[in-house]
C-alpha cells in the first residue's frame, strides 16, 4: 500500500451496470484504489442522499456513546440466543 498518496481516490461505480468493458474498468479502478491507498470515495452507487444522511447520523450517535455502551450494543447484536441453537 502506498502511504504517500495526496488525495483520496474517487471511483464511480455506475459502470457496474453497463457493458463488460465498463464493468472491467470499474473493477480495475476499485482494485487500484484498494491496493494503492486502502480506501476510496465511491460515487455512482445510486444511494438516496437521505439514506446516506440517516446512516451518517446513526454512526455519529453510536461513536458518541461511552465505550461501555458501544460494547454492550455490539455484544447484544452478535450474541443473540437465536444464533446459539443446537443443530443436532
Amino acid at each position: 500500500m502506498n502511504t504517500d498518496f495526496t488525495s483520496i481516490p474517487v471511483v464511480d461505480i455506475a459502470g457496474l451496470f453497463g457493458t463488460a468493458e465498463e464493468k472491467a474498468a470499474v473493477v480495475a479502478a476499485l482494485a487500484t484504489a484498494a491496493q494503492d491507498v486502502g480506501f476510496m470515495h465511491v460515487t455512482g452507487h445510486g444511494l438516496d442522499p437521505a439514506v446516506f444522511e440517516a446512516l451518517l447520523e446513526q454512526t455519529k450517535r453510536f461513536f458518541a456513546q461511552p465505550l461501555d455502551e458501544k460494547n454492550e450494543g455490539l455484544y447484544r447484536q452478535f450474541h443473540k440466543p437465536s444464533w446459539l441453537r443446537a443443530t443436532g
